[in-house]
């Protein structure tokens, strides 16, 4: 038993079921431990229940701490409360919005349209948007390439190196204002709209003088 200056009882212990009793529960809670001395003091009757070296375990559920896991009720109780507030309130909102909203719904067109048009429109889009349409000048010089040498019968199998000379030579023997090797340059050095507008205007101005030239 403990006891205070006034004779009080502090600590005390019951014979039968020797359950300590502790008369005031701020000794050893978060009242008590605040201060120093308050935790020296909730450290010293601790030692006195327990015998040496012991552990100490709180059971809380004596005092009715011990409850099943409801989500519903959970939502209904702090921390969780402000939560459930915030969304019923953005539930009312959207409510109240639907109610008064002015006239009919708006008709949404297709976010991405179908056919061979909209899909290179959409491509294009995608490009643009990345800022990658320098990079694809010298791609589009290859497709061309590939249209003519097989529109004026090119030798099947050829290296690129060769498939080029041979692209220049007929260039010249037809008369065509640019070779494809220098064409091939100006879209690797292609670097603004402005540039890639004048090299794919130039391919196409000398896949027609050579696919021309062969007819």
């Amino acid at each position: 038993m403990v006891v205070d200056d006034q004779g009080g009882i502090v600590l005390g212990m019951h014979r039968e079921t020797r359950t300590y009793l502790l008369a005031d529960p701020d000794l050893i809670n978060t009242q008590g431990l605040k201060t120093l001395g308050g935790a020296q003091t909730a450290v010293a009757i601790l030692d006195i229940v327990r015998a040496r070296d012991a552990p100490i375990v709180f059971d809380l559920t004596l005092h009715g701490f011990q409850r099943p896991r409801n989500l519903l009720r959970l939502m209904l109780e702090p921390p969780l409360l402000g939560m459930t507030l915030i969304l019923v309130g953005l539930a009312a909102l959207a409510g109240f919005q639907a109610a008064v909203r002015f006239g009919p719904a708006r008709a949404h067109g297709r976010v991405i349209a179908l056919g061979k048009r909209g899909l290179a429109d959409n491509t294009a889009g995608l490009i643009r948007l990345a800022r990658r349409e320098h990079h694809m000048a010298t791609p589009y010089a290859l497709i061309v390439r590939g249209l003519v040498a097989r529109a004026i019968g090119a030798p099947r199998g050829l290296s690129d190196t060769a498939l080029n000379d041979f692209l220049d030579r007929v260039s010249r023997a037809s008369g065509a204002q640019d070779t494809y090797s220098a064409l091939a340059e100006r879209a690797a050095a292609a670097k603004t709209p402005v540039d890639l507008l004048q090299v794919a205007g130039a391919l196409h101005r000398w896949k027609q003088e050579l696919t021309r030239a062969r007819q």
